[in-house]
């Protein structure tokens, strides 16, 4: 399978036809245990990050207590399916459980840059030191650029429009949580807005 092919295959799932992206023989052996041991379906790769993963279910107490272990004071920004699906009250429960208070914006499903400075204001005034983001790549992105914004004096939207790296400074303890895995954004530093 060629990447184009595999590319075109991820595509259609992806847009709902439900077409499974291995072979009954493969979902066979990865049922079995066999799929790890067959070397011609993963290619050798190095990989390093300096962030932390936690993988799984019911890892929520674990995360707000390694939140804590960041800063007593977090923002968490994610977009309006996870607020109204319950999972945000869940989370605010666990954070405020492991000492953290929490403020939150519960809906970006089209964020701006208003909101982006809003949010870099209230972490300003309010001392919050971490900046949670819950949701698909656009909430991750917005977090970055909100917990780097937040940390300078400065307005960082020159440095967005202009597509050009940081000039340097801090920024804010980041966590990230992908409720919809496709951009890798939640295991990397960059970050994009679209104004």
């Amino acid at each position: 399978l060629s990447f184009e092919e595999a590319l075109e295959r991820t595509v259609r799932w992806y847009l709902g036809e439900g077409r499974s992206l291995l072979a009954p023989s493969a979902r066979r052996a990865m049922m079995s245990g066999a799929f790890y041991k067959r070397k011609d379906l993963m290619e050798s790769f190095s990989f390093q990050n300096k962030g932390r993963l936690l993988f799984g279910e019911d890892r929520t107490g674990e995360f707000a207590r390694l939140a804590a272990g960041l800063s007593k004071r977090a923002l968490v920004v994610c977009g309006a399916h996870f607020s109204r699906s319950g999972e945000l009250a869940g989370l605010e429960q666990a954070l405020e459980a492991a000492g953290v208070r929490v403020w939150v914006e519960p809906d970006l499903s089209s964020p701006s840059i208003e909101q982006a400075r809003a949010m870099m204001e209230l972490c300003r005034r309010q001392s919050i030191g971490l900046v949670i983001g819950v949701g698909g790549a656009t909430v991750m992105d917005f977090a970055k650029i909100v917990a780097y914004g937040a940390a300078q004096q400065r307005d960082v939207w020159p440095e967005i429009e202009q597509r050009g790296e940081p000039r340097g400074g801090s920024r804010l303890a980041l966590a990230t949580v992908s409720t919809y895995p496709s951009s890798g954004s939640d295991m990397d530093g960059a970050a994009e807005m679209v104004e």
